[in-house]
């Protein structure tokens, strides 16, 4: 018989560690906003910055990808309910005022260029942060 591993606790633990270790630097809350075009890059950008990087992270969601925010907030409920990853949608009004916000550390966009110049224009100085583009 094939016994199933629930892996929420051993993802919670390795978002802890990663978390803890990076929250004694500088640089912890990350604002990843998504782009519309492929549904899957916001959060998997969400899931490198967690993971391979040690951030915390708020995930805007593209209008157009709404529909997934219900579905992945249920996908990545340990990381939610553990404070490691959190979910805004709106429009791009939203993500300006998001980058302006005191908490925000830095900025991760995966988008057009047109994109990036517009929320580089809102945004106050911050460490910069890798520009991604994802042209469909």
């Amino acid at each position: 018989m094939l016994r199933l591993i629930t892996a929420g606790p051993i993802i919670a633990e390795a978002a802890k560690k990663r978390a803890t270790k990076q929250m004694q630097t500088e640089e912890s809350e990350f604002l990843v906003l998504g782009a519309g075009n492929v549904s899957s890059i916001p959060p998997t950008d969400a899931i490198s910055k967690i993971f391979q990087e040690g951030h915390v992270v708020l995930l805007k969601m593209n209008p157009v990808n709404e529909y997934l925010r219900p579905h992945l907030e249920k996908a990545f409920r340990v990381l939610v309910t553990g404070g490691f990853l959190g979910f805004v949608s709106g429009h791009h009004e939203v993500g300006a005022e998001l980058t302006k916000h005191p908490e925000i550390d830095a900025v991760h966009l995966t988008g057009s260029e047109a994109g990036f110049r517009a929320v580089a224009a809102e945004a106050p100085a911050k460490k910069p942060a890798k520009a991604a583009s994802a042209k469909g």
